[in-house]
């Protein structure tokens, strides 16, 4: 069974917005044998600031907790994360130029997305980013080798 809630509160040029979901029975992996079942709480706070020529700041916390954690878990009781994405837009909006950035706050790592769309036409866009991996071997390390530069052309109809 799965228990949810969810607000968002505009107020000025920001709008403050929340989430959470409770998960009964929830089938986690342990150290030494079969799956066990433990009840988890997602939840998630965040804002959204858009002061004005074309900026957006976007910055979210956001935790998975394990009620009745036990230690033979192979995931940790909490695994707390943080966002922050900055965006603007030029030349009439079609131009977004935009970085995300997520970290890992048990790990003290992150994985970086920075990107630029254009839209060429209608329906047509091209973007290219850069995806950044930083860390040892937890959330984000384990894939440090998978930072690249990357481009993709979608056609929209």
């Amino acid at each position: 069974m799965i228990y949810g809630l969810d607000f968002a509160k505009p107020w000025s040029d920001f709008v403050f917005r929340g989430e959470a979901a409770y998960f009964q029975g929830r089938r986690l992996s342990v150290d030494d044998g079969q799956p066990a079942k433990h009840d988890v709480l997602k939840s998630l706070l965040g804002v959204d600031w858009s002061p004005g020529g074309n900026w957006t700041i976007t910055a979210q916390v956001l935790d998975d907790w394990v009620v009745d954690y036990r230690r033979n878990l192979t995931c940790e009781e909490h695994t707390p994360q943080a966002t922050l994405n900055v965006s603007k837009t030029f030349f009439n909006e079609l131009l977004t130029v935009s970085d995300m950035i997520y970290y890992s706050m048990n790990d003290g790592e992150y994985f970086n997305r920075l990107q630029f769309s254009y839209e060429l036409g209608e329906g047509l866009e091209l973007t290219v980013g850069w995806d950044k991996f930083q860390g040892d071997d937890g959330s984000y390390g384990v894939y440090k080798r998978n930072s690249q530069v990357w481009g993709k052309i979608r056609y929209s109809f």
